[in-house]
């Protein structure tokens, strides 16, 4: 992939991993956090790149179905 990666998941609860995984997206690519880093964790990512390749950051909070919707109905209300 010498333009980048157009989709990567990190399947390992580690900074340092999405640290090294960021920069290898390409244009409009994808990491996805699926791995459930601990709340507090942070990691260095030059989100500039952002508005410069329109690359995106998912993933998943690890909250029950019920939990999920509760906080909508909240966010809504």
């Amino acid at each position: 992939a010498p333009d980048g990666y157009d989709d990567i998941v990190v399947l390992v609860p580690d900074s340092a991993a999405l640290e090294t995984c960021w920069p290898l997206l390409g244009q409009d690519g994808v990491l996805n956090v699926f791995a459930g880093v601990a709340r507090g964790t942070t990691a260095n990512l030059d989100l500039a790149d952002v508005a410069r390749k329109n690359v995106h950051v998912v993933g998943t909070s690890g909250s029950a179905i019920a939990d999920m919707r509760a906080v909508l109905e909240k966010s809504a209300s």
